[in-house]
């Protein structure tokens, strides 16, 4: 019994040794399926510096953007065309996770089967120029001009505001313009009056909206809400004063939300909110590579530096999250109710013409 539980102990620090010099003189790869510039790449990008000085090895990372279908190409390439080796992540958004939720046909990936290392939690804020004379979610039932949205597809961040909207009864008077390339090319539609109904994530909206919000040229209007540690759905804590998806639908309709198909809306709003970026590898990556990223994460987000950086990218309210806690949250989401993902499927379909297998 000694000798075994010797040769037990020897096992276990060879085991950790290995994991330890996994990534010396190593390059890994992060996929981002999003164009260059916007926020996911800008924070991509500083994310690999710190993962280079946290992660047992010092690896050199490399950013390669991979571009389409919303974000589904770069996934698909990741799951289809990468080995499972512990080189090759994925840095996804909010749109990658739904399409995958809602089984849309293009998708290849399967979040089940990615490890999940770090997320950043990243709330919306939604917003119209003074010209459309809405100045509070009770106005958008009767705007000085006709509402138009813009978006890359209705599948991505936007999904939860048009589920309200609906519940509310004005979507079908809101037009909504799909097919933009990426969120600068609907910034730049905004900005040029193209259209007037705008929703960004508060660290992209405070990068892209600085100076019309700080010439008072701006309303903003509601906020998709945010998620404390216990799951209670809350106010944004970034800018309090404005209602959350909740209530603005009670500021619409003078009741509060209930029943499947808020639920199903506030199911992808929490997926939206809570892990808005997501970062992880392979599932069936070598141990030791899942290892020593494990314990590079942990001593990442414990940097006060990547902290600040982090903050000034999404916003200091928002922590991001790692370990247990992230691999519950992502279990959560992997395991939605699928008769709630169906509310979607049919809303999507009856809405936007989308079809799903």
């Amino acid at each position: 019994m000694k000798f075994a539980a010797v040769a037990f102990a020897a096992a276990a620090l060879l085991s950790s040794a290995h994991a330890a010099d996994f990534y010396a003189g190593k390059t890994i790869e992060i996929i981002v399926p999003l164009g260059a510039g916007g926020q996911m790449d800008i924070a991509t990008r500083v994310f690999a510096k710190y993962l280079t000085q946290h992660v047992e090895g010092n690896p050199n990372v490399r950013v390669v953007n991979l571009t389409g279908g919303g974000g589904i190409l770069g996934a698909n390439q990741f799951e289809l065309n990468r080995k499972h080796d512990g080189l090759h992540f994925l840095m996804t958004g909010t749109a990658t996770v739904l399409d995958w939720m809602l089984g849309r046909s293009a998708v290849k990936y399967d979040f089940k089967r990615i490890h999940p290392l770090w997320a950043a939690p990243n709330p919306s804020i939604a917003f119209f120029p003074k010209s459309a004379g809405v100045r509070s979610a009770k106005d958008m039932r009767t705007p000085a001009k006709p509402i138009v949205s813009g978006v890359v597809a209705p599948t991505g961040p936007e999904l939860p505001t048009y589920m309200m909207l609906h519940m509310a009864g004005i979507l079908d008077g809101i037009r909504v313009v799909q097919g933009y390339k990426s969120g600068n090319d609907v910034t730049a539609a905004f900005l040029a009056g193209e259209i007037n109904f705008g929703r960004n994530s508060h660290g992209s909206f405070d990068q892209r909206f600085q100076a019309p919000l700080a010439a008072g040229d701006l309303d903003l209007i509601y906020t998709h809400g945010f998620y404390d540690e216990a799951g209670k759905y809350l106010a944004d804590p970034k800018r309090p004063q404005l209602p959350n998806l909740e209530g603005a639908f009670i500021a619409l309709t003078g009741t509060k939300p209930t029943g499947e198909f808020w639920d199903a809306t506030m199911l992808l709003n929490k997926v939206n909110v809570t892990g808005g970026v997501n970062f992880g590898m392979h599932i069936d990556a070598p141990e030791a590579a899942r290892s020593a990223m494990d314990r590079g994460i942990a001593k990442m987000v414990a940097d006060p530096r990547f902290q600040a950086d982090m903050g000034a990218i999404f916003g200091v309210e928002y922590p991001s999250l790692s370990g247990p806690a992230l691999v519950a949250a992502h279990r959560q989401m992997t395991s939605a109710d699928p008769a709630l993902v169906k509310v979607v499927q049919k809303f999507l379909a009856d809405k936007f013409k989308y079809k799903f297998d």
